[in-house]
């Protein structure tokens, strides 16, 4: 059997039937699993593979928190002209359709539903908020894509640290 360390000391993953471990007894306190002694048996043996958790690794968690990162900022709402707009995926395919709605029809007004309540909107200014809206969402995809360029350039996890932060703290 092959292993792979994970981020956690103490837990392994069994590179051929992706099955993950700790290496402490079981739950009941008396047996360990069946991959742990086989772990530990290698180990003594001096014939233990593992693989270790080392930078790849790293960086795919990295680029998994940036697209959760961006998500929650991409839906998180924005502010178009004082207006408070959500810009989770159903409101922005609503604001589609208003927008759709508003260039064939430029006496178009609707009422829109806001975090803070309702506001009447014209043709002008339901274009308006849908381009602002695209806007905020490009914008976030754009600094995703920023980001992970950083991350895929990094050769230290110390860098990585530096763009784990930036993940947190600089958006659009």
């Amino acid at each position: 059997m092959t292993f792979k360390q994970t981020s956690q000391p103490t837990l392994y993953q069994c590179v051929e039937d992706c099955v993950y471990f700790e290496l402490t007894p079981a739950s009941d306190g008396t047996t360990m699993h069946p991959h742990a002694v086989e772990f530990l048996r290698q180990q003594a043996e001096g014939t233990l593979i593992c693989e270790p958790y080392g930078l790849p690794q790293i960086k795919a968690r990295v680029l998994g928190n940036l697209a959760a990162r961006r998500w929650q900022i991409e839906t998180g709402g924005t502010t178009v002209a004082g207006i408070a707009l959500a810009t989770d995926d159903r409101t922005k395919l609503l604001l589609q359709g208003a927008a759709q709605a508003a260039q064939n029809n430029p006496a178009f007004t609707t009422r829109w539903k806001t975090p803070a309540g309702w506001v009447q909107l014209d043709a002008s200014a339901v274009s308006a908020c849908y381009s602002a809206v695209f806007e905020h969402v490009e914008n976030c995809f754009a600094r995703e894509s920023e980001l992970a360029a950083q991350i895929d350039a990094c050769t230290t996890q110390e860098q990585l640290q530096v763009v784990e932060q930036a993940i947190q703290t600089f958006w659009p």
